[in-house]
């Protein structure tokens, strides 16, 4: 990491074990948690970028899982709204999640969708479809 020129396009592996207070918030395999080592970034004196250190330790952090580990691309990374710091292994599940910033890489604030999938992750319309539905809606809606 300490050759890349934009920390921020390049990911780290988390282990699982850096994650702790793990919470299922949302359909599609979606997590809250904290993360002990918080995120990497760049130390700058005068304008130069010169040692990486971690930042916002113990911070919240997002869980999506996802099956398609082998077509994770920068492309998909410039898609999201949310900042993608890394990937982890559930090691009971075997499944890889992406590890994502919970707040917009635009606003920096909560990301909306994220926080209504928290507070009424319970509520559903008894209906798949429609529950699918609204939440793809809420998630591309906050892309822009």
């Amino acid at each position: 990491l300490s050759a890349h020129e934009d920390v921020r396009e390049a990911l780290e592996w988390i282990p699982y074990n850096r994650l702790y207070n793990i919470k299922y918030i949302a359909n599609d395999e979606v997590y809250r948690a904290n993360w002990i080592d918080g995120n990497l970034s760049y130390c700058c004196h005068n304008d130069v970028k010169q040692n990486l250190i971690r930042l916002n330790k113990d911070m919240y952090v997002i869980l999506k899982n996802i099956d398609y580990a082998k077509n994770i691309t920068s492309e998909l990374m410039k898609e999201t709204s949310i900042e993608i710091f890394g990937i982890t292994l559930d090691p009971e599940t075997k499944n890889y999640m992406m590890v994502l910033n919970d707040k917009c890489k635009k606003c920096n604030k909560i990301c909306n969708s994220i926080r209504f999938q928290q507070k009424f992750s319970d509520w559903t319309s008894g209906n798949d479809d429609i529950d699918k539905f609204i939440q793809n809606t809420q998630l591309s809606a906050h892309k822009d």
